[in-house]
């Protein structure tokens, strides 16, 4: 039986607004856009995403937030290249992340990689509110909750 949040069963529930990347997409009504990541990606193919995220933040006018699922990642197949593009994503991301995310709820499947995530974010943390889960179900409890508490 699938979870009542699942994304698949998110996706039957309610219409999705149009996507502006492949990975992404954003439910109806609510400004509330999950992320859901490949086994693996190509550079290009990252790089494409954090553009289309960048392009997103700077003509959004509402408060947002981020379910990212990246339980099919695989991590050998993620690079030092990739991780760099993704910490360049944030970098040049800052400002409009400090003014319109609210929040990110991270859900990876092994306590090594939520380790790895908690102790990067200890040494760097977001500006934004986050929470790392391994229960997707948790995950969009807490970011619906982070977007009800903002407006």
């Amino acid at each position: 039986m699938q979870s009542a949040r699942d994304p698949t069963t998110l996706m039957e529930m309610r219409p999705l607004a149009p996507s502006f990347h492949s990975w992404v997409r954003k439910l109806d009504g609510i400004e509330l856009y999950v992320h859901t990541f490949p086994a693996a990606a190509t550079d290009d193919e990252i790089l494409g995403f954090c553009a289309a995220c960048v392009e997103r933040s700077r003509v959004t006018t509402a408060p947002f937030v981020v379910v990212a699922d990246s339980r099919l990642i695989d991590p050998l197949r993620f690079n030092a290249k990739q991780r760099k593009i993704l910490a360049d994503f944030q970098v040049e991301n800052h400002a409009a992340d400090k003014l319109w995310c609210r929040g990110v709820a991270l859900v990876l499947n092994t306590p090594l990689q939520r380790g790895a995530l908690t102790a990067l974010y200890w040494v760097k943390p977001p500006v934004y509110d986050y929470v790392i889960e391994a229960d997707l179900d948790r995950a969009y409890d807490w970011a619906t909750a982070r977007l009800t508490s903002s407006s």
